[in-house]
């Protein structure tokens, strides 16, 4: 009787409508998550295009500080190898887990970006996903200390520091 029944139901047409319904809904769920996705994808081109380094973490919603880091204390082996196992001690953490880890950037010391004994290559060999890259934040931390060194550049940055500092001085005291 079921059979005789889906053999009706199927020549009238009305599976195909239940099917069609189904990719509909199924099509609607689709433009809805890809609708969501293009402004997080052109944010994360923008940033490679610009040399921003991007982060992401979990927003609980709680406004309260947090910390994930379980100790506090000063790293005694700042080797690559020492800096490891920090690392790994700090992702025992239930809250995070190596597994998902997928960058990891950091300064260009030796001890971190090191190709064989860093801490990048460390953590690439238990997590070949985490791929390592140059932070950007300190490309320029590196530049400008790099260029202070030179007499004429810190002279010209102090000009243009003096100059931003009296158009500052001068636009607070026309709002005033």
């Amino acid at each position: 009787m079921i059979v005789s029944n889906n053999f009706e139901f199927t020549m009238e047409g009305k599976k195909n409508d239940i099917i069609s319904t189904l990719n509909t809904v199924d099509k609607a769920i689709i433009e809805e998550k890809k609708r969501k996705l293009v402004p997080v994808i052109k944010t994360i081109i923008f940033c490679r295009v610009q040399n921003i380094p991007l982060r992401e973490h979990r927003d609980d919603g709680s406004l309260a500080e947090s910390s994930n880091a379980s100790t506090t204390e000063e790293v005694e082996d700042l080797t690559g190898g020492g800096l490891c196992k920090v690392v790994l001690v700090e992702l025992q953490n239930p809250c995070l887990d190596i597994s998902n880890c997928r960058g990891q950037a950091f300064d260009g010391g030796s001890n971190t970006s090191g190709k064989y004994q860093g801490l990048q290559a460390r953590i690439a060999k238990i997590q070949p996903l985490a791929i390592y890259s140059h932070c950007a934040n300190h490309r320029l931390n590196l530049v400008i200390s790099k260029a202070s060194s030179t007499p004429s550049i810190r002279n010209a940055v102090g000009g243009i520091s003096s100059v931003a500092i009296f158009f500052e001085n001068l636009l607070r005291g026309c709002t005033n």
